[in-house]
């Protein structure tokens, strides 16, 4: 088991970073393919990272739990920060030394939390897979047995990397969104620049208590957790809907998949014991 560990501690860095740039490049070739370039903008790339990040966390994680047992969230950091470095020289061998310097150059708000994401994907997921029993019960296992069953579905586990990844890409977006606003408006800002900025400060804190209830932190309020998140989405999305036309529609399409999602997770959270 000690030798599997330690061979999973270099090779599942590795698998991770592989299927997130192969999952990456085959959804941007098929965009290209399908003619629809338009949609490549910074906020659909930041929607793909989370969601390869997101599917190859998963497979890993629960790749190192079917060879090597259950994940300890803080070994997957370590096999995070082995794969930083790993997707830079990914990075280099696809874009060239060039393109990735112009990257970083022009774009180091959304390169820093393209990077954060792959780096937070692991220790989330493995925080999720956790079993709630300490690693010594786990370890007392008779020899050749088969490890314990998965703490929840694959479906709920599923569920809350996904709620947990988007709180935290929306968490920090919003972040730097308000340090936008407040760096180009300064002590000029209008009234409607005032709203917009109180209502991005909102949605950080709802994203927040999103992340902390998908992690676990807040179980035991899941049922009001849910009602309440529901609730505060309906203002959002009324004014998405009468101010935003046609792009207003996808931002309440957006809104309604994340609650629904929240939703999901939330009764499937409730269901375990």
């Amino acid at each position: 088991m000690e030798n599997r560990e330690a061979q999973a501690l270099w090779l599942l860095p590795i698998a991770y970073v592989v299927v997130d740039r192969v999952m990456g490049f085959v959804m941007w070739q098929l965009i290209m393919v399908s003619g629809e370039t338009s949609a490549m903008t910074t906020a659909f790339s930041l929607v793909l990272s989370v969601a390869t990040a997101l599917a190859a966390a998963c497979l890993c994680v629960y790749g190192h739990y079917r060879l090597a047992g259950p994940l300890p969230v803080r070994r997957a950091a370590v096999m995070s920060a082995i794969a930083i470095p790993i997707f830079v020289v990914a990075g280099l061998a696809t874009l060239g030394i060039a393109n990735t310097v112009r990257y970083f150059s022009m774009a180091p708000a959304q390169a820093i939390l393209h990077y954060a994401i792959g780096f937070a994907a692991l220790p989330l997921a493995a925080l999720i897979l956790a079993s709630k029993h300490p690693p010594a019960a786990q370890s007392a296992a008779p020899a050749g047995t088969a490890p314990p069953p998965p703490p929840s579905s694959m479906g709920v586990v599923l569920l809350r990397v996904a709620v947990g990844l988007l709180s935290v890409g929306l968490f920090l977006g919003g972040i730097l969104f308000v340090i936008l606003i407040l760096a180009f408006g300064g002590s000029h800002m209008s009234n409607e620049d005032y709203r917009i900025m109180f209502a991005t400060l909102a949605a950080i804190v709802v994203f927040g208590f999103c992340f902390l209830c998908a992690v676990g932190v807040f179980r035991r309020f899941l049922k009001v957790a849910r009602v309440v998140v529901a609730a505060v989405a309906i203002p959002f999305a009324a004014y998405a809907l009468i101010e935003g036309g046609e792009e207003g529609v996808l931002a309440v399409v957006g809104i309604g998949v994340y609650v629904a999602f929240f939703w999901a997770m939330c009764r499937g959270m409730e269901a375990k014991p």
